[in-house]
């Protein structure tokens, strides 16, 4: 229907731009002017005359009918933009299943294009159509213009390397990847390579050890915490091969994606808006990038981890050190042991000195969400004009808590900081201070339900940082409760690897608020406890003398670090993941 676009049944390659006086006739066609138009002929599609162009930004095709009611044409529009086309490929024809080498297909008039569409909760459905042209070389000019336009304006991943982590979240990490992901993974002549988890720090030391130079990008399917070990592994080799410090970079850095597998899954919630792996998997295959802010953790000027989502103190940092003890209980033992920290009401002198942005950040329910596009992520700030003077504040704290993301999740649709961005530099630090467990369970509620003002209580405050430490001040317990329990508060279980739980399994399942995991305990030398992870090798470094009960411990993205004090750096943007950020419904 564009004027002087086709000429009767024949196909013309043509390189021209829209204007309005071309695209007045379709109303539904909107923003295309002065779009390079790349090919445009007449095609069919099970008997309906087709008139498609593809233009620099997208593919369009108008289908015409007779209606049966009316008995008169019908034309319906089609518009899918370009970043959204997984493939083109010849077909043997409409109804008929091409063989797996495409090659044998040619000379056909038969071809299809992939793409997805959005569907609700921001999930990402495959679609495709088939197309019948006039002649085989017509065919062979739409696959060939497709394909060259794609690879002209877009950048896709060519060779992936995928780790799988057998054992977390319902255990089904290689059923979903083989079902869901492979499929999509083929569609789009992806190559990847596999490797399954095995141990503590496979995925980690494989990451160091080998040259993974020749990948586009590194994949984790699993949870949280595996995704947290390879960003740690991906970090490290990064580091080392080309001495890149957290503070800027120089290089091309390896993109990193997740296929969701655990049970809590923050970090695909909050960068692509839902935990579903067939929306992951498309994000993965149509290149889309974004990039995250990723906190250091520091202890005596040694960097010893890189941290993603959620570093906690006090209450939940608790929770983890008390489900170590319940875990005759099985899978429920982080839920009893949240109720019991609950129960317990405990508060620890601390000390938080921090450095926020300049000029200071107030964060309020008023305030614009991350999302795709996000202005705030998106403007370039030089940070050493934007370092703020160091604060410091003490006080009893039920929990101090930094998030660098909103921390979304399943029972969290707004996450535990609603207002916290993935790449502005800065991190949301929330200090909760003494108060009842009345109080304290109003602020919980707040959190599992759909709202934004998670902080409007006055025994919370809430400071946008850049780095900030914590100190404990140890002090007598503020609670009876807690010194009748004084016994249970005992060195953590310290199995070694191979040893089976109380219950008689090596490897069961944990579910936790932030994470899903299957841990022991291992003693490799007397300074350190290593937390072995089954899910994948993630490890955090604990000191055997820090079980105080005048001292809690620290939640950094799910794993215990038993050093209470800590020092924590922002890098922005220090890393890209495959996903296009959070979409309004």
């Amino acid at each position: 229907m564009l004027s002087g676009a086709f000429y009767g049944s024949d196909a013309h390659y043509r390189t021209t731009k829209f204007t309005s006086s071309t695209i007045n006739h379709v109303d539904k066609l909107n923003n295309v002017e002065n779009e390079e138009v790349i090919f445009c002929s007449l095609l069919d599609t099970n008997g309906k005359e087709v008139k498609a162009y593809l233009t620099s930004k997208r593919f369009i095709w108008d289908v015409t009918f007779i209606h049966p009611t009316t008995r008169k044409p019908k034309t319906i529009h089609h518009d899918v933009e370009l970043n959204n086309i997984i493939i083109a490929q010849y077909e043997r024809g409409f109804h008929k299943k091409a063989p797996q080498n495409e090659i044998e297909l040619f000379p056909t008039q038969y071809f299809s294009v992939h793409y997805c569409r959005k569907i609700k909760g921001n999930k990402l459905k495959h679609h495709h159509v088939v197309f019948q042209a006039k002649e085989s070389e017509i065919c062979k000019s739409w696959v060939d213009s497709i394909k060259s336009t794609i690879k002209r304006y877009t950048s896709r991943p060519e060779k992936l390397l995928v780790f799988i982590n057998p054992v977390g979240g319902k255990k089904e990490a290689e059923k979903i990847f083989q079902s869901k992901v492979e499929p999509l993974f083929y569609l789009a002549k992806v190559n990847y390579d596999i490797v399954i988890t095995e141990r503590m720090n496979h995925a980690k030391d494989y990451l160091c050890e080998e040259d993974i130079s020749s990948y586009d990008g590194v994949i984790s399917v699993g949870g949280d915490g595996m995704f947290s070990e390879v960003m740690n592994g991906v970090l490290k080799y990064e580091e080392e091969q080309h001495q890149i410090i957290t503070s800027s970079r120089t290089n091309k850095p390896i993109i990193m994606g997740i296929i969701p597998a655990g049970s809590t899954d923050t970090v695909i919630y909050c960068t692509t808006g839902c935990n579903d792996p067939v929306t992951a998997a498309l994000q993965i295959v149509l290149g889309d990038e974004l990039p995250m802010d990723v906190c250091s953790v520091w202890h005596d000027d040694d960097l010893f981890k890189y941290s993603i989502s959620l570093m906690a103190y006090g209450y939940f940092g608790d929770i983890i050190r008390e489900s170590e003890k319940l875990r005759w209980i099985g899978p429920k033992r982080y839920d009893f042991a949240g109720f019991k920290r609950f129960m317990v009401n405990k508060s620890y002198e601390g000390e938080v000195t921090f450095r926020s942005a300049n000029p200071p950040q107030i964060i309020s329910a008023q305030q614009e969400q991350c999302k795709q596009g996000c202005k705030r992520c998106s403007t370039f700030v030089d940070d050493e004009d934007t370092q703020g003077e160091w604060q410091t504040i003490s006080g009893r704290f039920i929990s101090v808590l930094a998030a660098n993301i909103s921390c979304r999740c399943a029972k969290s649709s707004t996450g535990i900081s609603p207002h916290a961005h993935i790449g502005d530099g800065e991190i949301d630090l929330i200090l909760v201070r003494k108060t009842t467990r009345a109080n304290y369970l109003h602020h919980l509620i707040k959190i599992s339900e759909k709202t934004t003002d998670n902080f409007d209580f006055s025994f919370i405050e809430v400071h946008r940082v850049k780095e900030f430490r914590f100190r404990p001040l140890n002090s007598t317990s503020i609670t009876m409760s807690e010194l009748e329990n004084r016994a249970d508060i005992s060195p953590i279980n310290t199995r070694k690897n191979g040893e089976k739980s109380d219950n008689g399994t090596e490897n069961e399942k944990i579910f936790t608020i932030f994470d899903d995991r299957k841990t022991t305990l291992e003693v490799p030398d007397p300074d350190y406890i290593r937390l072995r992870t089954l899910n994948g090798s993630r490890n955090s470094l604990s000191s055997n003398s820090s079980t105080s009960s005048d001292t809690s411990v620290w939640n950094v993205d799910g794993e215990l670090v038993e050093y209470p004090e800590l020092h924590f750096k922002v890098h922005r943007q220090l890393i890209r993941v495959y996903a296009r950020g959070i979409e309004d419904d």
